[in-house]
């Protein structure tokens, strides 16, 4: 019932790039990252022979219409960007860590590439060190100073983190497997340690931390789920947001919940918050958008709501990956 969540929020434009997985605007500028698959499928992996993840970069001077000026290909598996000081930094997944150059945003180039220890499923930049969330063995620390010369200075083993944001020298993380929002302090990057754990109700991903408040993103299944079918009520009904006060950054305080749809979906499972004033902007995969009032914590409300149009193609929904604002 979508009547729930609010008014529809309108389409106005596309860039019509294809497939993309995360966004971030900084300035006038918006860049956006995605994967082209091409070449033969393999019969035993199902796998296809390449995979070319490009960097977009658009000028949105004016929002409504925004052109595209740039473009970066042959970044692997693209995950989630961040950009710093005209400084792009990719998280590629199984293809590891990139370092682009957008100081001229119609003419971005690669600076350098990192192997992670593991897939690099997130990133966030604090001060001069990448913190990159990998899918199972935490977050790695690497030092970029020397942009041309990444080093490697820590893993913190937290679990399955997804998605990580760092501030005032502490990181939190959206862990998914082990469904909790994981604070560290990382103000000695070399010895990080991990001070808080607090369980969320569904898989922990995106985390955006605003004056005191840490708000994460959750999805598919719920706590205490004991038969995975949908005769366990918690089965697909992790979907939502969550608010933590960190005032404290080493005893967060849980608020408040708001849910989503029940669901269920392998595949396209990313899930990302991002908050500007009194408003969250919750980007769920096929569920959508969600815009949610966030100005009381103690009692979150939708005001509206998208969806993607309908890929006919694929006879399924178009999901949504990131989002910026």
């Amino acid at each position: 019932n979508n009547n729930q969540f609010g008014k529809k929020l309108q389409i106005k434009s596309s860039l019509g790039i294809g497939n993309c997985v995360d966004a971030v605007v900084d300035g006038n500028f918006l860049y956006v990252i995605g994967v082209s698959r091409t070449g033969k499928i393999d019969p035993v992996d199902f796998k296809t022979s390449y995979k070319t993840g490009c960097l977009y970069v658009a000028d949105i001077s004016d929002p409504a219409v925004p052109r595209l000026i740039g473009k970066l290909c042959g970044l692997g598996n693209t995950r989630q960007i961040e950009v710093r000081d005209g400084i792009a930094y990719v998280a590629s997944r199984e293809d590891g860590f990139f370092i682009i150059d957008v100081t001229e945003p119609s003419t971005p180039k690669l600076i350098t590439h990192y192997d992670t220890v593991e897939f690099a499923t997130g990133i966030d930049i604090y001060e001069n060190f990448a913190f990159i969330s990998l899918r199972i063995y935490g977050v790695e620390i690497v030092d970029i100073s020397d942009l041309k010369n990444p080093v490697h200075i820590s893993t913190i083993k937290i679990g399955e983190a997804q998605s990580v944001d760092v501030c005032n020298g502490y990181l939190y993380a959206g862990v998914w497997g082990q469904q909790n929002l994981t604070v560290c302090d990382v103000r000695d990057p070399y010895n990080p340690c991990t001070v808080a754990v607090m369980p969320v109700d569904g898989r922990g991903d995106g985390v955006f931390v605003k004056d005191n408040y840490c708000y994460i993103a959750t999805g598919h299944h719920a706590r205490g789920m004991t038969r995975h079918d949908e005769s366990d009520p918690a089965f697909g009904n992790g979907h939502g947001m969550e608010i933590f006060d960190i005032s404290n950054p080493e005893n967060p305080v849980f608020m408040s919940c708001i849910k989503i749809n029940r669901f269920y979906k392998l595949g396209n499972d990313m899930w990302d918050v991002n908050v500007c004033g009194n408003y969250a902007f919750l980007s769920h995969t096929y569920n959508g958008v969600f815009v949610i009032d966030v100005s009381d914590p103690f009692k979150p409300a939708f005001i509206a709501h998208a969806e993607l149009p309908y890929n006919i193609e694929r006879q399924e929904e178009n999901p949504v990956g990131g989002i910026a604002l």
